[in-house]
């Protein structure tokens, strides 16, 4: 090859992977600052986080030596930030909000909403819901929300000491 030939090539390598590197190291960042927030709401609680997830524009942790379970949700302008009690629920459940969609040949299954909601061992207490996926401003498209929900609710009840032993 010339070296012109060469030049131009390593230029548009060039143009096209920099470009490519900004964008991966601002996502990297914006990540690492949104996972700061989840490890400043369990030192509220004078917790640590032990294991977490991080998905769009969501974040789950742990503690589980304190038994608790942080949440942040961005929705829009909106920040919804939860601290869980594990001591205090009995159960915790998984539910998937769905509806059929077709046209009468065919159907379709499509997701609206996939959360976690925990049952306050006070029944005069609301029950506590997480919203892993909201189809009205997440993405249309699942990517691993349904693994993620189930795994969290395995995390959650094996956390969850048994109403039995806890009187």
């Amino acid at each position: 090859m010339e070296s012109g030939s060469m030049i131009f090539l390593a230029i548009l390598v060039a143009v096209c992977v920099i470009p490519m590197l900004i964008i991966s190291a601002k996502k990297k960042k914006k990540e690492k600052l949104f996972l700061q927030e989840l490890f400043n709401l369990a030192e509220k609680s004078n917790c640590k986080i032990a294991e977490h997830e991080l998905w769009h524009n969501a974040e789950i942790g742990i503690d589980k030596a304190a038994r608790k379970l942080f949440f942040i949700r961005k929705a829009g302008e909106d920040v919804i930030s939860k601290t869980i009690d594990l001591a205090e629920m009995q159960k915790c459940r998984f539910i998937n909000t769905n509806r059929s969609v077709g046209n009468g040949s065919s159907t379709q299954i499509v997701t609206e909403r996939l959360e976690l909601v925990f049952t306050n061992l006070d029944r005069n207490k609301a029950d506590e819901v997480l919203s892993f996926y909201n189809s009205e401003y997440d993405s249309l498209t699942l990517r691993g929300e349904i693994q993620l929900a189930e795994k969290w609710a395995q995390v959650a009840n094996s956390m969850i000491v048994p109403a039995a032993q806890k009187r």
